[in-house]
């Protein structure tokens, strides 16, 4: 629920932590933002990085409160991608500051969210995805089965 949200406090920290983390050769979204802008904007310079990404972190509080209201955080931008039979698969890239903020999110609240999920959910907030509970969360039946991927 949105109310929930509007109590959520993302660190300076935490906001540094995700910056840092930003994958630069990323697609931008629809807005032209990037995560490389991003990262050279509010991280890059150390002499203003605590208070940028203080700023950041209030910015994107308010965002996910739902304060900061705008289609444009649920933008996409199409592209389609080549097959090898001359067809097209359609991908969507979605705003970078939409992702940004979940990234946000999930740092500020991923491994107490993670560790009441398991064992029902993986990889959310859980160190190494929760793989060694994944047993507990498969049927009887499947329990010990082997995965195979192709």
């Amino acid at each position: 629920q949105i109310d929930e949200l509007k109590s959520l406090k993302i660190k300076s920290e935490d906001m540094e932590s995700v910056l840092h983390g930003l994958p630069t050769q990323t697609a931008s979204g629809a807005s032209g933002w990037t995560y490389a802008a991003m990262k050279i904007i509010f991280y890059e310079d150390d002499l203003l990085r605590g208070g940028n990404c203080l700023l950041l972190a209030r910015f994107i509080e308010k965002l996910l409160a739902g304060s900061l209201r705008s289609p444009l955080w649920l933008w996409s931008r199409a592209v389609l991608i080549p097959k090898k039979d001359g067809r097209s698969r359609p991908l969507g890239i979605g705003e970078a500051w939409y992702r940004l903020a979940g990234r946000a999110a999930m740092a500020s609240v991923g491994k107490g969210v993670g560790a009441k999920l398991l064992p029902l959910q993986l990889g959310c907030g859980v160190s190494g995805g929760g793989l060694k509970d994944a047993g507990k969360a498969a049927p009887p039946a499947l329990r010990g089965a082997r995965l195979q991927v192709s």
